[in-house]
């Protein structure tokens, strides 16, 4: 015998878009800071003039960038609505 649901699920909608918004405030948040410190990895390597470490600290200016602006792009792209 099967359970038959009815009601309204606004309740358990709008809880999971509560947990997205965390989930991408979080991401965000590391995102910036990771930023940061790519930013300051950059600056170093500029000073000591290292290509690898210059190369490195892009990856993580990239890493940040992305991390920081995740809720955007994946709304921008239609995954969640």
């Amino acid at each position: 015998m099967g359970i038959l649901a009815t009601g309204d699920a606004t309740g358990v909608l709008s809880g999971l878009a509560n947990l997205k918004s965390l989930v991408f405030g979080i991401i965000g948040i590391v995102g910036v800071i990771y930023l940061g410190f790519g930013i300051s990895d950059f600056a170093t390597a500029l000073s000591d003039r290292d290509s690898s470490s210059m190369k490195s600290a892009g990856y993580k200016i990239a890493g940040g960038l992305v991390m920081s602006l995740a809720g955007g792009i994946v709304t921008l792209l239609g995954v969640v609505g």
